[in-house]
């Protein structure tokens, strides 16, 4: 018995035998044909076709290979082929050619091609006008023929091909291309089911994103190819809609660029019906929709178009899903540009819910939006926090360009506002719509209306009010029209930083057009109790007029000035405007009080431009007369909670009494102090609350006092006596020289003026530039003060030219004490404590020259002078900011 492995050999080499038998047979019938095979080829294909050659083609399926073929375009189209590819397959019937000898040309196989498809401007199609000057796609039987050499091909394929669209027909031109295109269609007799596969590459490099499987049913005969029954699967895994919408004009109205798709889309389908009356089912859509990063909308449903093949006439019955939604890209569609106020910000995402029946037209919508994880703005009337949960569920009816709203409701926690209106997105846009409740709390909305600083809301409140918009030609114009009222009954709300309170509020306002009206406004403010009247002249523009009173206005009341020093006003008034700025509420006014109380300085005839806010108080232009003088001021009060108050002040003071400034000033000396005091600084002071730390002053100013005076005060006297180590007697100045004690001799200190520019340190006050002006001398200073009391003074004293050649007259040793410009200049250091201080005179010849009563020792009468010789007197500490004054 012959073994299975031999029985295997043996049945394999009589394979081989023959199938080399009849590729032979094959080569030598085919070349024989080769001529015949060319002449039908260009009778079928029309004379515009071309190629380098042809040949016998024994790999895979026998036939013939047409090389580098080249079929022209009509020149109505384009200069360029209809149609060229590396090589053309065409595969032959065996059947036809073992059994009877015949060449049929049964299949088409183009490798590498590029098919140029165009429609010109009058919408022919260049593939229409090739199909009628060719018989490609005549039906098999009609092309059987007793010749040795016929066509009746049934199947078509492509492999590894280029498309490229383009359309003329629209304004714009479309263009789009395909890439690595595999395409099979089997089965071209029309009474037979036609079976198609295609796969290509929308996006280049993605390989093929596009994938179209199944099979068309037959129809017969005389009926139209639009009868066929469709059973498609539909793949498209990267669909880029600008891509496709640009290509496609079709789609370049339905698929608004506003919607922002950069991403690719995702979507299966199933295709049946007929191609006339085609329908899509278990439809998913996923896509990226306004400038999503990764998938956040998909659709399901279908949808059944009618014979028109129109998107509206079409029937729709789906969901669609949103989730999350960017806030901020949905602001760029355009019926929300339409419909809502550019003052209505927004911040973070939504998810959106929807089922939807119908057609386009009369399309039913329920929506549910939901927004735990967005933030919504309206000026500062109302804000929905972030992770404030909130719903809104609507009902809607599309009527073509209108919606209708039928019942619906905003719904946060256990509240509700009920609302219903209508809109209409066409060219004419109008929105209407109704906000309704009855007898709410208003602590059920304290984080939308009262966001911040002010918490503890308490109070009742109704509304019924009706928005009413429409849009007019001209962009941003709009026309707003409200109607309807709001009450407020015992309104009470609190200041967390603080703990104040604003309570007892009663308010009614009415609505009419874009006015409202504050009716019957009072509340109480800490221990004041204010009454208020006014009017809003555009609630869009949330700014009213005002005019507040109140007997007595402690400003400790107001709820950031709370550790502020006390300061009240009595028989104020203020006529302003009050807003919400981001939440809070923020007031202007013009104010007046006949009279007030700063701690225990009193004043009169204050005026001044107020702002308040929960910030803080800031006051402009402020006026009011101390002291026998006017002040003037611009600052900002501000309580920083824990850290304390804080008070930036910019003021100037004209004209000031010097006799009672410097009784409260200065304690110590009195009112020993006369003058006019002109003065302007700006300052800063922090104020550590609960005494934690010590106030903080930082600032900077000038101070000027005329025409002044320091009674029972030598100034010269002190300086000269103790900075030469000499107690300041009776017996020490009895030994002055005559120059000297006359300036000595004055029991006060008359000025002609004091001028100093100062800094405010921590800790101290310095000043570079003091300078104090007498009919005798000059004295110029730097150095400093501690609030401890120690202090630290460089200074120069220059006397007059008059008593400066007084003095050089009595004594020649002077001479080498001159300045430069020939004035007597004695330095001097001021240090210690106050009032115990050591002064000290820097010239030692001078400081003995004084101390003794007589001429100083001159180590120098004898010697002779050299020329060029410097002075030795020793100048070096000087400041350099006194030195530029003496030489200014």
């Amino acid at each position: 018995m012959k073994s299975p492995r031999k029985i295997l050999v043996f049945a394999l080499v009589a394979f081989a035998l023959t199938a080399a038998i009849a590729l032979v047979a094959v080569d030598i019938v085919a070349n024989r044909r080769l001529e015949s095979v060319q002449r039908e080829l260009h009778q079928m294909l029309g004379k515009e076709v071309s190629f380098t050659s042809l040949e016998v083609y024994l790999l895979g399926w026998p036939g013939f290979a047409a090389k580098e073929l080249r079929i022209e375009d009509d020149p109505r189209f384009a200069a360029t082929p209809v149609i060229r590819a590396r090589q053309l397959i065409l595969g032959l019937s065996l059947r036809h050619l073992l059994w009877e000898g015949r060449v049929v040309i049964d299949s088409l196989t183009f490798i590498e091609p590029e098919l140029q498809v165009i429609t010109e401007e009058t919408g022919l199609h260049n593939l229409a006008v090739l199909a009628q000057r060719s018989k490609i796609f005549a039906p098999f039987s009609k092309l059987r023929a007793p010749s040795s050499v016929s066509f009746a091909i049934d199947s078509i394929r492509i492999d590894d091909g280029r498309v490229i669209y383009l359309d003329r027909s629209v304004k714009e031109p479309a263009e789009l291309q395909l890439n690595h295109v595999d395409f099979k269609l089997g089965g071209l007799d029309p009474a037979r089911t036609t079976r198609l596969r295609f796969a290509a590459g929308l996006v280049e490099g993605l390989g093929q994103d596009i994938h179209i499987t199944g099979r068309l049913g037959g129809v017969r005969p005389g009926e139209s190819w639009q009868a066929r029954q469709m059973n498609l699967a539909i793949q498209l895994d990267s669909l880029h809609v600008p891509l496709v919408a640009r290509a496609v004009a079709a789609l370049r109205e339905k698929i608004p660029r506003e919607l922002d798709v950069t991403g690719p889309m995702s979507l299966q389908a199933k295709a049946s019906g007929t191609l006339a009356r085609p329908r899509l089912d278990n439809i998913t859509l996923k896509a990226p929709l306004l400038g999503a990063s990764e998938y956040n909308t998909t659709i399901t449903g279908s949808v059944e178009f009618s014979e028109s093949r129109s998107w509206e006439d079409a029937q729709l019955h789906g969901n669609l899903t949103i989730q999350p939604l960017d806030m901020v890209q949905l602001r760029k569609l355009r019926w929300f540009r339409q419909n809502f106020s550019t003052a209505l910000a927004t911040d973070g995402a939504i998810a959106i819910y929807s089922r939807f029946e119908g057609r386009w037209d009369t399309l039913r919508i329920g929506a549910l939006v939901r927004g735990e994880k967005s933030q919504w703005r309206y000026k500062d009337w109302l804000h929905k926090p972030m992770d404030r949960p909130a719903e809104i569920r609507a009902r809607v009816r599309r009527q073509k360009q209108q919606f209708v709203i039928a019942e619906s409701e905003i719904v946060s926690g256990l509240n509700r506002i009920g609302f219903s209106g209508i809109v209409d997105a066409g060219d004419d846009a109008k929105l209407q719509l109704r906000l309704y409740n009855s007898d709410v709390p208003l602590s059920a909305w304290s984080d939308w209306l009262a966001p911040g600083a002010v918490v503890g809301i308490a109070g009742r409140t109704d509304f019924n009010i009706v928005i009413d918009r429409r849009t007019l030609p001209g962009p941003g114009n709009d026309e707003w029209s409200v109607r309807g009222y709001v009450t407020l009954r015992a309104g009470d709300f609190k200041h967390s930083p603080s703990g104040h309170r604003i309570d007892q509020v009663n308010a009614t306002i009415r609505f009419d057009g874009q006015q409202a009206k504050l009716e019957n406004v009072n509340f109480r403010l800490g221990a004041s109790t204010l009454a208020l009247d006014g009017v809003v002249p555009n609630i869009f523009e949330p700014s009213a007029r005002y005019q507040l009173r109140s007997a007595q206005l402690n400003l400790a009341d107001l709820p950031p000035l709370v550790t502020s020093p006390a300061l009240e006003l009595k028989n104020f008034s203020a006529k302003g405007t009050a807003q919400l700025r981001s939440g809070a509420l923020v007031v202007d006014a013009a104010a007046f009080a006949a009279q007030g109380k700063l701690s225990d300085l009193e004043f009169r005839d204050l005026n001044a431009e107020l702002a308040w806010s929960a910030a803080g108080l800031s006051f402009k232009k402020l006026s009011l007369r101390a002291f026998d003088g006017m002040v003037r001021a611009d600052g900002y009060l501000a309580n920083a909670g824990e850290r304390g108050t804080s008070v930036q002040l910019s003021a100037q003071a004209d004209s000031l009494e010097m006799r009672a400034l410097s009784a409260r000033l200065f304690p110590l000396l009195g009112e020993r102090i006369e003058g006019q005091l002109t003065a302007r600084g700006e300052f800063t002071v922090a104020d550590a609350s609960a005494g934690k730390a010590p106030i903080a002053l930082k600032g900077s100013g000038a101070a000027t006092m005329e025409r002044g005076a320091i009674k029972d005060f030598n100034l010269i006297k002190q300086l000269l006596l103790r900075g030469s180590g000499t107690t300041v007697s009776a017996n020490s100045t009895a030994r002055l020289p005559p120059t000297f004690a006359k300036l000595a001799g004055s029991s006060d200190t008359v000025l002609d003026s004091l001028k100093v520019d100062f800094i405010f340190e921590p800790q101290r006050i310095r000043t570079d530039n003091l300078v104090v002006v007498t009919p005798d001398y000059t004295i110029t200073g730097a150095g400093w003060i501690g609030f401890d009391r120690s202090t630290r003074w460089n200074g120069l004293i220059v006397l007059s030219p008059r008593l400066t050649q007084e003095a050089q007259r009595d004594f020649r040793v002077l001479r080498y004490l001159l300045d430069r410009r020939g004035r007597l200049a004695i330095t001097f250091r001021i240090e210690g404590a106050i009032p115990n201080v050591r002064i000290r005179l820097e010239n030692r010849g001078l400081a003995q020259f004084l101390r003794g009563g007589g001429p100083a020792r001159d180590p120098d009468r004898d010697r002779p002078s050299q020329p060029n010789q410097e002075s030795r007197d020793d100048k070096s500490w000087l400041p350099n900011a006194l030195e530029r004054f003496l030489n200014r």
